[in-house]
Order: structure tokens, then sequence, then C-alpha cells
């Protein structure tokens, strides 16, 4: 998560003529007569669009311009690889990883990041759901079109950049300061509030949840600002269930549990796997959650025992299905920042995913009650 926080910024930019015809097409005039000011220099980059600041009417503003020809390099890259996927099915030992659907989803979640008037409809969306959190903010889209976006300027810093020098600052052995702490803290618990509300409540989960996509801002008090929303998975309750079926048996150190859920990130392993190798799988299970997860409280590691699950899932060719890989992602993320931020964590938080009556009005009760709690320990940190 540390390298894809790197890359938010850090992608190739394209020249000046581009974003001018771009921006001028999306609004309709020459993009001095529509913009008091226009930075042409980019202030970020990633893979589909860099990003422009500029000023209308007094509002400080960010404009989101598509790099050139992105939709046919996409359709390009997408034919090639199912072009691939064909010919590696042809190997026996190849077809259970069913690579031509694997491809088809790819392709289908990249389509879904190019196209930004898509992305403005789902900030949209997650303005409306998080319109009651006065420190949580998405950028508000003033004008879309599928190749430019014009939205309001977050002020903030990139949360990958807190993360590195509070690590660097512990490996030099110096002593944060009290302020350094408490954003820490901050960042972690409403970090887990984010992730928690997308979750359980609302089942739309942005699918670039790092530290590169989240940006702190201490004007005004402490406030949480996230953006590029171009990819979210839109989660089914079974989806929302079963995820945290397995975050309760790691909990509860239930490998046979643990097991179980995994085999059902996937709806196409009941079919694939025969009796012998889910018994293979479990026993696999079992012999890591003996090893390494004896249950919260116990000092697990969070993150290591996810890898490690991970991991038996690609020896045993388990299919992990596109939304649950963003769910498993976007957790290893929020461990991987607390672990920079906020060591220990989620050691002295065993309640953390303990959801029972997973479904119910008391299950978001719970989550409600779970986020109250962080916000406590960031006010006291």
């Amino acid at each position: 998560c540390a390298a894809l926080g790197r890359l938010q910024a850090g992608a190739p930019v394209h020249g000046v003529a581009h974003t001018r015809r771009l921006v001028a097409d999306a609004v309709g005039c020459d993009v001095e007569d529509y913009f008091e000011a226009f930075d042409f220099a980019p202030v970020a980059s990633g893979s589909i669009a860099q990003v422009h600041r500029a000023t209308r009417k007094g509002e400080a503003l960010a404009v989101k311009v598509r790099h050139p020809r992105v939709g046919p390099r996409l359709r390009i890259d997408a034919r090639l690889l199912a072009v691939l996927a064909g010919c590696l099915e042809i190997v026996p030992a190849l077809r259970a990883f069913r690579l031509r659907d694997t491809v088809a989803q790819f392709g289908a979640t990249l389509a879904q990041q190019s196209r930004l008037d898509r992305e403005a409809a789902q900030l949209v969306g997650f303005r409306r759901r998080f319109g009651r959190w006065r420190d949580v903010d998405f950028p508000a889209p003033k004008l879309a079109t599928p190749s430019v976006i014009v939205e309001s300027f977050l002020e903030g810093e990139i949360v990958v950049g807190i993360a590195r020098r509070q690590k660097e600052q512990r490996r030099l052995g110096e002593n944060r300061t009290r302020a350094e702490k408490r954003i820490g803290a901050y960042l972690v618990t409403r970090g887990e509030d984010l992730y928690l509300k997308m979750l359980l409540v609302d089942k739309v989960m942005h699918a670039d949840l790092h530290p590169g996509n989240l940006l702190y801002d201490a004007a005004g008090g402490q406030h949480i600002r996230v953006v590029d929303a171009g990819m979210v998975a839109e989660l089914s309750s079974e989806e929302s269930d079963q995820f945290v079926g397995l975050i309760e048996a790691l909990g509860a150190a239930d490998h046979a549990a643990a097991a179980r859920c995994l085999r059902g990130f996937d709806s196409s392993n009941s079919d694939r796997l025969d009796a012998a190798s889910v018994q293979a799988f479990d026993d696999d299970v079992r012999a890591l959650f003996e090893a390494r997860c004896r249950g919260y409280g116990t000092g697990v590691d969070f993150g290591d025992v996810v890898r490690g699950v991970l991991e038996l899932c690609r020896k045993h060719r388990v299919r992990v299905g596109a939304n649950y890989a963003t769910l498993v992602i976007n957790a290893l993320c929020l461990d991987g920042m607390a672990a920079d931020l906020l060591p220990g964590y989620y050691e002295g938080r065993a309640e953390i995913f303990a959801f029972p009556s997973r479904g119910s009005r008391r299950q978001e009760s719970n989550a409600a009650n779970v986020i109250e709690d962080g916000r406590r320990l960031a006010e006291l940190t």
C-alpha cells in the first residue's frame, strides 16, 4: 500500500496542448475565458488522468484531465490480455484459474475508472452518504465529461507522507510530539470508521482507499479528505457478511470458519474444488492459525495472517472475487497505515470486527459503537 501511495502522484504527465483542448471542449470556451486562473503544471498525475489547480469565481478548483488515448489503449490491452488468457488456459494446470474471467473483470474495472463522468457520479454518492460527517469530505463535482472533471479543490497533506515521516522518526529513535501522536491516532481511527461504514452500512466501498488517496487537514479542526473515486465496489449483503465472517473467524481463532468463508469468496469454488482439495486447503488454514493466529488480544499480526491466507488461496487455487479482493486490499492498507501511525492499535482492539447477528440492525449499531470508541481514543491520545 505504501507503493500504491507513492505511485498515486508519480505517473508521467501529458502536455499543455492536450490539457487545453480537452478542458476547452468540456467548458465550451477557452480555458482563460472560463477560469480566473489555471495552472497548466499538474499538481498530481495518475495512470488515467492528471490534476491541475484552477480558480473560478474566487473558488479553488481541481481540474482532472484524462491522459491521451487512454480509452483505445485500455481496449487494446484488454483484448491482448484476453487472447493471452485464452492461450494459457490451453494448459490443463492453468484452467482452474479461469484467467479469461479474471481478465474480463480487470477490463471492466479499468473501463469504469477511465470514464471521469462516472467518477463524478460516484463522488456525488459518497458526499451524500457521508454528508453528516463534518470532518470527512469528498470533492464536489462542478462539471464532468468522460474526459474532464472540474471539482472543488481539497486542501491537505497526503497521508502517505505523514506515515512515512512518523515511521522514519521511530526508526531513528526520535520521540514523536503529542500533536504527532494525536494526528496518527485520528487518521487510523477515522480511517477505520470510513472502512466500517462503507462495508457494513453503505455497502459501497471506495476501491482505492490507500494513504495516497487520503489527505489530512488540521485547519479548523482535524479533517480527512478522500479523493480519486474512479473505482468503487458495490457490495451485496452476502459479500459484506461473508467478509465480516472471515474477520470474526480471525478474532475467534476459528480456522474452520475462516476456511469456509474464504472458499465462499467466489461461487465457482464449490464446483471446482473436490473433497480432497477442500480438505487440503482447510488443513493448511488450520496449520496457519495454530502457528500465527490465536485470536485477537493475543498479539496477532492481522496483516501477516491475512497475507498468509491469501498465499494459501493461491497455493490451492481458491479463487477470490473482485469485490472481496478490494475489501482485503483496503483492509491491508488500513493495517499498514496503523502500523506506521499507531503501532499496536489492533492488538488491543479485539472487538473491532466482532459483529454478532451479521446483516442485522444490531450489526450497524455495533459499527456505530466502534466508530464512537475510535473517535474517543483519537481525542485522548
